[in-house]
């Protein structure tokens, strides 16, 4: 994190989506990664849209692009399902048993996924902050929200 953001503030607006993405060309040589991948999500209605970006590193002028629904009734396996599509389309196909691998029902909520994200966000910031008893506690709080919300399949 600290070699792709200076602080924590710009990791932040980054995933707000206030800050456009570095040079991802340059970050690609310099960080030794070929391949970038963003996205963002909004609900409508009962319906989560997942719109996905792919940037290759070493051809900056390809992007791939994606808008997948994830439907957490089905446990997550068609929004799977049409990413690992998407990633053939995009010139990174997996074998039938990554595939199958990769298709296990995740049970989780949509409360669930929202504290995961917290949960992630966090322990990312976490990077930037002095290590702590409280910033570790404060990742792990969320990550305990998003399991409960997982074994329970609370919709709130």
């Amino acid at each position: 994190m600290t070699k792709i953001f200076k602080d924590a503030h710009q990791l932040q607006a980054y995933c707000r989506g206030d800050e456009s993405l570095p040079d991802i060309a340059a970050l690609g040589a310099e960080q030794k990664i070929r391949y970038w991948l963003e996205g963002t999500y909004k609900k409508k209605e009962t319906i989560i849209l997942v719109t996905l970006q792919l940037f290759d590193t070493q051809y900056p002028d390809k992007k791939y692009n994606i808008q997948i629904p994830l439907d957490t009734t089905d446990h997550l396996v068609e929004f799977r399902r049409l990413f690992l599509d998407w990633l053939e389309t995009c010139g990174l196909p997996m074998s039938k048993e990554q595939k199958a691998k990769a298709a296990w029902p995740e049970k989780i909520t949509s409360a669930g996924l929202d504290f995961l994200g917290r949960a992630l966000e966090t322990t990312y910031q976490d990077y930037f902050a002095p290590k702590s008893a409280e910033n570790y506690t404060q990742g792990l709080k969320w990550f305990n929200r998003a399991l409960l919300r997982r074994r329970t399949q609370d919709p709130r």
